[in-house]
């Protein structure tokens, strides 16, 4: 019997996967420094305290009255377990037949999280004047890497995806008086995707050998899934997009500060080819550029800071991610601009709350520790394979130590749980006669590692 392929179904799955999941609410990237790392990044837009700063509030760059430089390195070692219970592909016209209309994939389990190699950061911040500060960050904000093995019963949704972000990111600062400094930066974002996806094939269903079933509506053979799969398709883009920030940071006493700091919304057009590996030379399997907008959610912090005495600092946060601009993703053909493909995402605005505690031992030495929740953006009645995290929790613990008048250094360290959540992912793929259920659930734990070098000359 002659096998019918199925092209966008697979390639469309994977265009629809350019937002998948990190260790973060969404695919967020809080890793932009090790000392925040040790607090759980409470206190962000207040701290202040090193060139980092510029990833998180320029209006404390401020507080830095020398020139700085600040070099932090993340890695994160995490573990993702997804639990399939459930991995169909539903005909509909069999339904109509009378016949069954699911046509089950196989169950199986996977770890979709592969350890991030290295999140890098560099910032620099050189003070004009006693008012006016200058500084330059680059860094990521939003980053994602998940993988799935070649045998999962998922993988006509989902096999691997790579999601990177890099933010480079001017800014100034000018302190109006003692109480009130204002901040603002300039956002150059280039994002990169590279995404797979199995190709399923599919023919006529046979009620029997040599007997086709026919659709009662049309009258022409019903075409189903035959729970095979024909090489990868593969999809690559990359594209720049441009934001600003901006901030403010009330100083009330040396011990006491709140910060206020917003990023806003980056739009880019991801533009990019898919390809087909290990497929029959075919005109189903021929190559072809596609276009996906993105948008990336603006972000609002507010962080306090109090000095307790003793040596002690208080810190906390609230982040508020606005995820719900994340309504659909449409997938057009570059040549023609023809829609192809159609997601419904509707994700949900997220918040994200911190609170750390600094303890300085000696003049050179501070140990902190700090917990954070952060919730996840994703409705539960619409987790994804590529999206299958929940809200998590940060256990945090760091230290920094100053070596001399020019150089110091910081560690920071979290232990991330998710309890386990459920996983409902109905994707229907444009111009198909079947879309994919997949029924399951997810949780995670994870290893955040993080180092700083600070220069101040």
């Amino acid at each position: 019997m002659k096998k019918t392929y199925i092209r966008n179904s697979a390639v469309l799955a994977a265009l629809a996967a350019l937002a998948p999941e990190a260790l973060a609410g969404g695919y967020q990237v809080m890793e932009k420094n090790a000392r925040g790392l040790g607090r759980a990044y409470a206190g962000e837009s207040a701290a202040g305290d090193d060139a980092s700063t510029v990833g998180s509030n320029p209006a404390a760059m401020s507080r830095l009255k020398r020139p700085q430089f600040t070099l932090s390195a993340a890695t994160i070692d995490a573990d993702l377990d997804v639990e399939i219970e459930e991995s169909t592909l539903v005909v509909p016209a069999l339904q109509a037949a009378g016949l069954p209309a699911i046509r089950a994939q196989g169950v199986s389990h996977a770890n979709a999280a592969p350890d991030y190699p290295l999140i890098p950061a560099v910032y620099a911040v050189y003070p004009l004047s006693q008012d006016y500060v200058v500084g330059i960050g680059v860094f990521s904000n939003f980053a994602s890497e998940t993988g799935y093995d070649g045998d999962f019963a998922g993988r006509i949704a989902a096999e691997k995806s790579n999601v990177r972000t890099t933010n480079i990111n001017p800014s100034v600062s000018i302190q109006l008086n003692p109480l009130l400094s204002l901040g603002a930066g300039f956002n150059a974002v280039y994002a990169e995707a590279e995404l797979t996806a199995a190709n399923p094939s599919a023919g006529p269903f046979l009620l029997a050998p040599g007997v086709v079933a026919l659709n009662p509506q049309t009258g022409e053979a019903i075409i189903a899934p035959n729970g095979e799969s024909i090489g990868t398709s593969s999809v690559k883009g990359d594209a720049w997009g441009y934001g600003w920030n901006a901030g403010l940071l009330l100083t009330f006493s040396e011990h006491s500060r709140l910060g206020l700091s917003y990023r806003s919304t980056v739009d880019a057009d991801l533009e990019g080819d898919t390809r087909f590996h290990n497929t029959p030379t075919t005109d189903s399997f021929q190559d072809f550029a596609a276009t996906a907008p993105l948008q990336l959610p603006e972000i609002i912090s507010l962080s306090y800071i109090q000095g307790l005495g003793a040596g002690l600092q208080l810190s906390a946060d609230i982040t508020h991610t606005g995820w719900s601009n994340f309504e659909d993703l449409n997938i057009y053909h570059k040549d023609s601009g023809a829609l192809a493909s159609r997601v419904d995402e509707r994700w949900e605005d997220a918040l994200r709350y911190a609170i750390g505690l600094d303890y300085a031992v000696t003049t050179g030495l501070t140990l902190r520790t700090g917990y954070a929740y952060d919730n996840s953006p994703v409705p539960n009645e619409r987790r994804t394979l590529r999206i299958p995290t929940g809200d998590m929790r940060f256990y945090s613990l760091g230290g920094s130590y100053i070596l001399n008048e020019i150089a110091s250094f910081d560690l920071g360290y979290s232990y991330v749980t998710q309890a386990k959540t459920g996983i409902n992912d109905i994707r229907e793929f444009e111009g198909q006669p079947f879309y994919a259920r997949v029924v399951g659930s997810s949780e995670a734990t994870g290893n955040i590692f993080a180092a700083q070098m600070n220069i101040a000359l």
